[in-house]
């Protein structure tokens, strides 16, 4: 959530309507953040449910003031998944997709097993580990995804629209979509004094769990 609120704060227009917007989101978001460390719990399972709800209910808030700031042809109503409904829900499910990859990766590098969740449930064989991780570096995909539609440069060439009205990345999508995430992630940032290449940082943070782990045991 904290990382949500900074990408609203990067949002830039002169708009008065959208500053409202945009200090609402935070409002909003900051409201979610206050709910869940109020939250007691000896045992994460226990409030679970209720920490993905509150995470579900601020992430609306969060998209809402994405599509509010994007040009006309990119704004869209609300998360979509398998399929997008929209341009923008295409890129951003194909560049998710690219993060888990990575994620599961790194979790594997630090010696854990993809598959045992502790935020996500143990349940139809998938690696739930991965949905815990990702959720630190999925803004990440969001600001590439923001910043290719606010330059315009998506045009039909880049998607598909079938006939139930879902989007596709086509060819020449995905390409130039992994090559501006892979760029990005190749970026130096300093996160807490360390500066990796965001790519390397989701293994610094693999590991950092791991070492929790180890610590558990």
């Amino acid at each position: 959530m904290d990382r949500q609120i900074a990408i609203i704060m990067a949002l830039q227009s002169d708009d008065p309507d959208l500053a409202g917007l945009r200090e609402k989101g935070i409002r909003k978001i900051t409201d979610y953040q206050n709910k869940v460390a109020r939250l007691d719990a000896e045992l994460v399972n226990e409030i679970a449910p209720t920490l993905r709800g509150r995470e579900g209910a601020a992430s609306r808030y969060y998209f809402q003031a994405i599509a509010q700031h994007l040009p006309d042809q990119y704004r869209f109503e609300g998360r979509s998944q398998h399929p997008a409904k929209d341009v923008f829900n295409c890129l951003l499910n194909y560049g998710y997709g690219m993060l888990y990859g990575k994620v599961e990766g790194a979790l594997i590098r630090a010696g854990l097993d993809p598959y045992i969740g502790v935020f996500h449930r143990e349940d139809y064989n998938r690696p739930v580990l991965v949905f815990d991780l990702i959720e630190l570096f999925r803004i990440w995909v969001d600001y590439v995804v923001i910043r290719l539609c606010s330059e315009k440069v998506i045009n039909e060439d880049w998607y598909e629209v079938k006939s139930d009205g879902s989007y596709w990345l086509a060819a020449l999508g995905k390409r130039i979509l992994v090559q501006s995430l892979n760029d990005y992630l190749d970026e130096l940032v300093v996160i807490e004094n360390v500066s990796r290449a965001r790519s390397n940082h989701i293994l610094l943070e693999a590991q950092k769990l791991a070492g929790i782990v180890m610590k558990l045991n």
